[in-house]
This record gives C-alpha cells, structure tokens and sequence, in this order.
C-alpha cells in the first residue's frame, strides 16, 4: 500500500528511525501484546511504552488487535502491528514509501467487521 500524504509519510519515517518503535513492530507483527507486555519485552518504563504506542497507533503501524476485560472488570488492549515491512525509496526531491501489511492482522479485522455488520443488519 502506497503512502501518499507527505505528513502520513514522515510520520512513518519517524516511527521507524526510533529504535524502541522498531521493537514494538517486532514483538508484536506475530502475536498481539498488552502495553505492559510491550514494555517488559523492550525494557522500557511504561509511560515510554505507552507514548511509543500512541506514535505507532497515530502512524497507522500499530492497531489494537481486541480488548481484554479481567476478572475484576478492569480493561485493557491487545496490540499488534498492521504491517510486516515497508519499502522506502528516496530520489532527489520525492521520497516513496510503501507499507506491507500484516495479512493476519487485516483478514482478522475482515472477519471481525463481517461479524458485526451481520450482528447490526439482524437487529434492525
């Protein structure tokens, strides 16, 4: 998928010149993660953690796969990475960047919509 918007693309850029961004979409580009996985898995203090998934969640290279609810009623998401690599390529006065999206995660979401979308036309 071809990235257009020059703001969208140096979002991108931005995420992927940060190395604990990197390990994010690493850990979680096969199996979706809470926050506090995330940042036992990259070592992190959970506020960097959490301020590097909003930066991944506002570039589109991060999405929450569900939402847990525990025993005791509290909340909390699963992450996961909607892309397993990008393509950047730079010419002199242009710069193209492509995402390779995370098969698992788009056809997850398919399923999911399909679901809903069969859920909300039976209720009405």
């Amino acid at each position: 998928m071809k990235v257009e918007d020059e703001e969208n693309k140096n979002g991108i850029i931005g995420c992927l010149s940060d190395l604990q961004c990197r390990r994010i979409i690493d850990l979680t580009v096969n199996k979706p993660l809470s926050a506090s996985d995330i940042a036992q898995g990259c070592n992190l203090p959970p506020s960097s953690a959490y301020r590097r998934i909003s930066t991944l969640t506002d570039a589109g290279l991060l999405g929450v796969e569900r939402s847990v609810i525990t025993e005791d009623g509290k909340k909390y998401d699963l992450f996961r990475s909607t892309i397993k690599g990008v393509e950047i390529n730079y010419r002199p006065g242009d710069i193209m960047v492509r995402l390779i999206p995370n098969e698992d995660m788009i056809s997850k979401f398919i399923r999911i919509w399909a679901y809903m979308k069969k859920g909300i036309e039976a209720s009405a």
